[in-house]
């Protein structure tokens, strides 16, 4: 959202009051300045705030009439690794002590996956899959990064085992999901393929996955990339 750069934090909120028939508009706007931490901004004009202050002055604006839910279209775009642990740990804060139910689009993954509750995974206008965060960990979340020399030469060896539901290249490693109860089994076959197929085996780990994980298995995978 563009914001006015030459009225102050406050005016903007008064006015924002205003416009939703808040009573006593400035005693509002200052208690939301105080709620999304610019209480010391309240008279420095829009554009002298950072980005990260920006993008907090529009979820202020959005509590301006006490709602119940805020939808917020990429709060974090464009702003630094500071600004978005900023935003992600305010919009935390805001659900925890305010109650307030936030539904946020974002390519930024990594950050939305501290906080979310539910997911819905979207690509090219499609919904993909939809669930709790635990459900789709619990589904999707478990896998192995296995390192060798042509991971593309080892794909389609493991996509031969019954218990493995899907494996993809990432850099020079293959990420593997199995199905539960069968690690170990393929623990103690992965490098054998390996080595058949006459590849360098550097290592295998289990890893949990991210929402970025989440969404390259899930989306990517079900399109072939």
């Amino acid at each position: 959202m563009e914001l006015p750069r030459h009225i102050r934090a406050l005016e903007l909120l008064e006015h924002v009051a205003r416009i939703y028939g808040v009573p006593e508009a400035s005693k509002r706007a200052r208690e939301v300045l105080e709620l999304v931490g610019l209480a010391d901004a309240a008279n420095r004009k829009i554009g002298a705030l950072s980005a990260g202050m920006k993008q907090r002055l529009c979820i202020a604006q959005a509590l301006i009439h006490e709602p119940e839910l805020v939808i917020a279209d990429e709060p974090m775009a464009n702003l630094d690794p500071l600004g978005r642990s900023e935003v992600i740990d305010l919009v935390a804060r805001l659900h925890k002590d305010e109650g307030v139910d936030f539904v946020i689009s974002s390519h930024i993954l990594p950050e939305l996956g501290r906080i979310c509750d539910s997911v819905a995974l979207i690509h090219e206008g499609r919904v993909h899959v939809t669930g709790t965060l635990d459900e789709l960990m619990r589904e999707f979340g478990r896998s192995f990064r296995v390192s060798v020399s042509d991971p593309m030469v080892l794909r389609p060896k493991v996509l031969e085992l019954s218990y493995v539901k899907d494996a993809y290249i990432s850099g020079r490693d293959l990420l593997v999901e199995v199905e539960e109860g069968h690690e170990d089994e393929f623990y103690g076959v992965v490098r054998s393929l390996a080595e058949q197929a006459g590849l360098e085996f550097y290592g295998l780990e289990s890893r949990v996955a991210s929402l970025e994980d989440l969404f390259r298995r899930v989306v990517l995978g079900r399109l072939g990339r």
